[in-house]
């Protein structure tokens, strides 16, 4: 991973995680009100209403911003597979939290809002690319830890593939949680 990440920087593919992330944030809250317009709100969870009213709010100028950030980033992963079959990053940001919290509040010892675990999904959600999350490792306290294989559009069922090997390499299931013994 650190000399995909090394070759991607020297090649002028800086990454913008923040960028990313915001015109996810403004396309995906934009969508929820489009989607919700004419129908019934009062089953949506807290999260969903605040992402409803924040879609409720974006601007025109700051949706065809999100656009073009989008517009350019899928340029710039165009021109990444162009070289390279496959980004593998973290899955989340953040070992996972006490389910009584919809999110970590802080991510190495800063604070985070409600999406800050997703820095790593934001990017291929908002340019379309298909990714797989797996389990790995987990870390030294027993909590799990994924690792998202990220492809080209149109890669899906090479995604696929890797994670049946992977799988076939790596069982997660023989370190299933107790809680989640099958």
């Amino acid at each position: 991973m650190p000399t995909s990440g090394t070759r991607l920087s020297s090649a002028r593919h800086h990454s913008t995680p923040t960028k990313s992330a915001h015109a996810f944030g403004i396309v995906a809250s934009s969508g929820l009100a489009w989607l919700m317009r004419d129908k019934e709100i009062g089953l949506l969870s807290q999260g969903m209403h605040t992402m409803l009213e924040a879609g409720n709010k974006v601007r025109a100028m700051d949706y065809v911003d999100a656009l073009a950030t989008t517009t350019r980033l899928k340029k710039r992963l165009a021109d990444f597979f162009s070289e390279f079959d496959v980004l593998m990053t973290l899955a989340a940001a953040a070992l996972p939290w006490p389910t009584h919290e919809s999110h970590p509040s802080t991510i190495a010892c800063q604070p985070v809002g409600p999406r800050g675990h997703a820095v790593f999904t934001a990017f291929a959600n908002v340019a379309g690319s298909p990714a797989l999350a797996l389990p790995c490792m987990p870390s030294s306290t027993g909590l799990p830890i994924g690792l998202q294989l990220v492809g080209p559009h149109g890669g899906d069922e090479m995604l696929l593939a890797l994670g049946r090997t992977y799988e076939g390499t790596c069982p997660w299931r023989d370190r299933c949680p107790k809680l989640l013994e099958f």
